[in-house]
This record gives C-alpha cells, structure tokens and sequence, in this order.
C-alpha cells in the first residue's frame, strides 16, 4: 500500500474512534456539546467522514464517562454483524498506558518503550505549543467499557482554544489601567 493511502487510513482511524467516543451532536447546522468534542467531531467531518453513517453502523452500547480521577471518555459500539469496538480518549498518558500495540506507517504492531517515549515527547512538544492533547486508542473484541486493556495507540489530537470573545477587549481594558494579564 502507498505512503499517502496509510497515512490516510491512519488519519481516518484516528478520527473515526475521535467520532465515536464523542457526546457532541451536530443539529440544525451547528454542533452542539462541549468544545472539545465539537472540534473533534467537525475535525472528523472536515476529514470527510460520514458521521452520521458511522455512528449508524457502530451504534454505542455502553460509557464510561471522564471524571476527576478518571481522565478519559471510553464507548463500546457494536456493528450489526455483532462486532465490537472499544473507542478511548483522553489524558495522553493514561490512555497510552492502557495500549500494548500503535498503529504505524509499517502496520500493526507492539508498542514498545522506545515508541512510548516517542509518543510523550511529542505530547510533551505539542503541550508546549499551548495546545490541548488528546490520545486516541481502539479495542476490538470482547470487552466492557470499564475494562480498557491490551488497546492499539492510534495518536495524538491537539486542539488550539481560542480566546472567548470579548476577552481582547477585556486585556486592552485591564493594560489601560496598568494591571499585567497572562493568558494560560
């Protein structure tokens, strides 16, 4: 297979689990949910994916949802032939520490300490780039939601948080009367 057609299948892969492990909808020409998963799921459909047909082939059974202790979102779908997929994102770190395998340029195959410490340096260079990073992983077969294990790596997603409307105005208002604003 070409160079082009594996990246392509990779990206794809990427954003199909980024669409299914999402609670945003898009309804009447907007998206509505949070911002993160708004992103995700337009980046999806800029990608070219058919969200709505994807989400109809891979109807979601169960989630478990991100909390304080828990950073990640996990979603188990299952196809009409009865196949299941078990999609995760979240935290960099956690999700990646739940993978044995990384999808790759040369296929399928183990994640080893070297491809982890690949893996966080660019995160570590994305986050340095004030961009909000995700991992992405897959499962197939039998699995709960709850269970995450033996997960196959499929990247990283980073995301720029623009500033609010309002806000430049705002820092103007604060410089004018001296008061020193950061922005993290």
């Amino acid at each position: 297979m070409p160079r082009i057609a594996i990246l392509e299948d990779m990206a794809r892969r990427l954003f199909e689990v980024s669409a299914l492990c999402n609670d945003a909808r898009f309804e009447d020409g907007r998206y509505d949910g949070s911002a993160t998963e708004c992103a995700l799921l337009s980046g999806a459909a800029e990608a070219g994916l058919d969200i709505a047909s994807l989400l109809h082939r891979w109807p979601r059974e169960q989630t478990v949802l991100r909390s304080e202790r828990r950073k990640r979102m996990s979603t188990l779908h299952r196809n009409a032939d009865g196949l299941s997929r078990f999609c995760v994102k979240g935290d960099p770190l956690e999700v990646l520490a739940l993978c044995t395998h990384m999808r790759s340029g040369a296929g399928l195959g183990p994640l080893d300490e070297d491809a982890r410490a690949r893996i966080r340096a660019v995160n570590d260079r994305m986050a340095g780039m004030a961009l909000r990073v995700l991992g992405v992983a897959e499962g197939h077969g039998e699995q709960d939601a709850a269970a995450e294990q033996g997960l196959v790596w499929h990247g990283l997603v980073g995301l720029a948080n623009p500033l609010r409307p309002g806000v430049p105005e705002a820092i103007r208002q604060l410089h004018r009367a001296g008061i020193r604003t950061v922005t993290i």
